[in-house]
């Protein structure tokens, strides 16, 4: 006798995919073979790793706005494609210069802003 066909939760396939589990991991805890459904949602699995690459950008831009030098390099490398490579002159790797000291001077402002506030009172 045939296994009667396992019912699929559509928002708990997006939401495992959203999170970044591989397919293996989602495909053990549907309890379906992944190119099952890759064939039956593509369209939950198209969607929910939009949102978790949006998700991981929107995070990443939070960090680099709050001043991490980490976040901003990376996105300076991979978005604007610049380089801190010295074999590399030109106008990308001036761009990254001014983008790195235009980072430090925000920073610096920040900072004197906050100082000038004076210590925070804790209610």
């Amino acid at each position: 006798m045939a296994e009667a066909p396992k019912m699929i939760d559509p928002k708990k396939l997006e939401g495992l995919v959203c999170y970044g589990a591989t397919n293996q991991e989602i495909s053990e805890a549907m309890g379906v073979p992944w190119h099952l459904l890759e064939q039956k949602y593509p369209e939950v699995i198209n969607k929910a790793r939009a949102i978790r690459n949006v998700l991981i950008r929107r995070a990443l831009y939070d960090q680099s706005e709050r001043g991490s030098f980490q976040a901003t390099r990376f996105l300076a490398k991979n978005v604007l494609g610049m380089s801190d490579n010295p074999k590399h002159h030109g106008p990308q790797n001036d761009g990254f210069a001014r983008l790195e000291a235009a980072l430090r001077e925000g920073a610096a402002m920040i900072h004197r802003s906050e100082t000038a506030k004076g210590p925070r009172s804790r209610s």
